[in-house]
């Protein structure tokens, strides 16, 4: 059984905030199709009340997350495009090691974003 799992953590640039109330979509790839695995929401600590994937939960694959963007942005009246420039965030990450702890930070503003494999 693995030991891995992942976690979550929105950071809003423009607010200079955590990114609180950010849904978040988790897809898995199998068998040729992108399957929902779970719809949440960012605390108001920008993470999650429990893990993206707990140790129960996770198995190695390819998984997509998509951050709702445009939705954050309009909840927090945060100046944008019309439509948004950004709309949402898709993310397809290789989750390998089958005991790691996978740390998935986004850093988000109405112009940009930046992601990287955290610890």
């Amino acid at each position: 059984m693995p030991n891995g799992y992942v976690t979550v953590h929105v950071l809003d640039s423009a607010r200079g905030t955590n990114g609180d109330g950010l849904g978040l979509r988790l897809y898995r790839f199998e068998e040729g199709e992108w399957l929902p695995i779970k719809t949440v929401v960012t605390n108001d600590g920008g993470r999650l009340d429990e893990p993206l994937l707990s140790e129960e939960e996770y198995r190695p694959g390819l998984y997509e997350l998509v951050f709702e963007a445009a939705p954050y942005f309009e909840h927090h009246d945060i100046a944008r495009a019309d439509p948004p420039y950004i709309a949402e965030i898709p993310l397809r990450l290789n989750f390998s090691d089958p005991d790691a702890h996978y740390h998935v930070p986004l850093a988000l503003s109405p112009w940009g974003f930046t992601t990287f494999r955290g610890g």
